[in-house]
């Protein structure tokens, strides 16, 4: 006997099934859509990449990765620009290709329809579920904005302009190629 397909019961259920490549985040079950990011976003992404790829090359240390989606739980399934998996927690990179838990860095280059939800709702799971560093970075402005897990809560780094410094890595990327 054939089984029934049935329509999807969740947000999550509908976020699995929407095409591959499609511009979404699942944030506290709600899917949000976003546009392509603008070309200065893209360009400080690359640069970002660039060094912890550099950094890396030369300790390996874990692998970093950008535009992959992450499973934190059942409400949330975030796309950060780039984050950082440590050796010791290569477990959560699903063999279905995503990533299964909180990896121990987040970046993100803020856009104008996304950057609220980074600055609050994201920030508040990424701290719960156990993110060590997180970095905003305004791609206007070149404003670096930092925090440190401490207790599952963030604590706010110094902010910079143009550079900031991964305490994670020990490493300082300066924005301007």
């Amino acid at each position: 006997m054939e089984s029934m397909l049935h329509p999807p019961r969740t947000a999550l259920e509908l976020f699995k099934i929407l095409p591959e490549g499609t511009r979404c985040q699942l944030i506290e079950d709600h899917i949000i859509m976003s546009p392509s990011p603008i070309w200065k976003h893209q360009d400080i992404v690359k640069i970002i990449l660039f060094r912890i790829e550099s950094y890396l090359r030369k300790n390996p240390i874990g692998k970093v990765l950008s535009d992959v989606d992450i499973y934190i739980n059942e409400k949330n399934v975030y796309r950060p620009d780039i984050f950082f998996v440590a050796d010791e927690q290569m477990d959560i990179l699903g063999d279905d290709g995503y990533v299964h838990g909180a990896p121990h860095l987040v970046i993100e280059v803020l856009s104008p329809r996304a950057s609220r939800y980074d600055k609050t709702k994201k920030k508040e799971i990424y701290a719960q579920y156990g993110v060590k560093e997180y970095w905003l970075i305004d791609p206007q402005t070149l404003q670096c904005t930092g925090f440190i897990n401490e207790s599952n809560s963030f604590t706010p780094l110094p902010s910079s302009q143009g550079a900031f410094m991964i305490s994670l890595l020990d490493l300082m990327v300066h924005l301007k190629s």
